[in-house]
C-alpha cells in the first residue's frame, strides 16, 4: 500500500498519484512507525517501512538535487543510536529527502559524515543544474537492521544508477557498515564506490 502524505484518503481505496504529495507536512518523529507498518510512503521520494515498523528503504526513481527543511527529529533519531549517532538521512536532505522520520536512521556520525556523505556527493554530481530534465538518476538506500527490534541499523546498500534521458547507466553500490570503520576500510569503499 501506498500513502502519500499531506493528501487525504482517495475515495473508495483509490490510489492517490505521488505528484499530490506534500513533503511539509508533520509526520510523527516515533520510534516505531506503527501506523505505517509494511507500507510505502510517498513523500518528495518514495519510503518503506518495514513489518517491524522502522524505515528500511528510500528511493527516487528520478533523483534531483535541493534543500529540504531540516527538523528536530534528526537529533531525536541520532539519540536512540547513543553517543556518537546523527540522524542520518537515507536520501540526503540537499538531495531532497525529508527530515521526517520515514528517512531517518541512527546512523554513526563517522559514516554520516564520511563514507555515507562521500557517495550522496557522487549522486549529487551526476545531476546536470542547468538541464535537469535530461538527468534521469535512480537512487536507492536500503537498512539491514540486526533483529526484529532493533531502531540501529547494521548497515546501508546504498545504489545509483547514473544516467541522462535516453541513455544507459551502470549501477555503482556500496555496502556500508553501521560502524566506525578504519581509514584504510574507509578508503577501500571509496574506491569501489568511484569505480562503479
Amino acid at each position: 500500500m501506498t500513502v502519500v502524505l499531506g493528501v487525504p484518503p482517495a475515495a473508495a481505496g483509490e490510489p492517490v498519484p505521488p505528484s499530490a504529495a506534500d513533503w511539509r507536512v508533520e509526520y510523527p518523529c516515533d520510534r516505531y512507525l506503527t501506523q505505517r507498518a509494511g507500507q510505502t510512503v510517498s513523500s518528495v521520494w518514495r519510503y518503506h517501512i518495514d513489518a517491524a515498523e522502522r524505515p528500511d528503504r528510500a528511493t527516487a526513481l528520478t533523483l534531483s538535487a535541493g534543500k529540504s527543511p531540516r527538523s528536530k527529529c534528526e537529533t531525536t533519531v541520532g539519540g536512540w543510536g547513543g553517543g556518537g549517532y546523527d540522524g542520518g538521512h537515507l536520501i540526503a536532505s540537499t538531495l531532497e529527502g525529508v527530515s521526517r522520520r520515514i528517512n531517518l536512521v541512527p546512523m554513526r556520525k563517522k559514516i554520516n559524515i564520511g563514507i555515507y556523505k562521500v557517495f550522496e556527493n557522487g549522486a549529487k554530481k551526476s545531476i546536470d543544474p542547468k538541464d535537469a530534465a535530461k538527468d534521469q538518476t535512480f537512487y536507492q538506500s536500503e537498512v539491514a537492521y540486526p533483529d526484529a527490534k532493533s531502531v540501529v541499523p547494521s548497515s546501508f546498500t546504498v545504489s545509483m544508477i547514473p544516467k541522462k534521458k535516453g541513455g544507459t547507466g551502470s549501477e555503482i553500490k556500496l555496502v556500508i557498515p553501521n560502524e566506525d570503520i578504519s581509514k584504510q576500510k574507509e578508503s577501500a569503499l571509496k574506491r569501489s564506490s568511484t569505480t562503479g
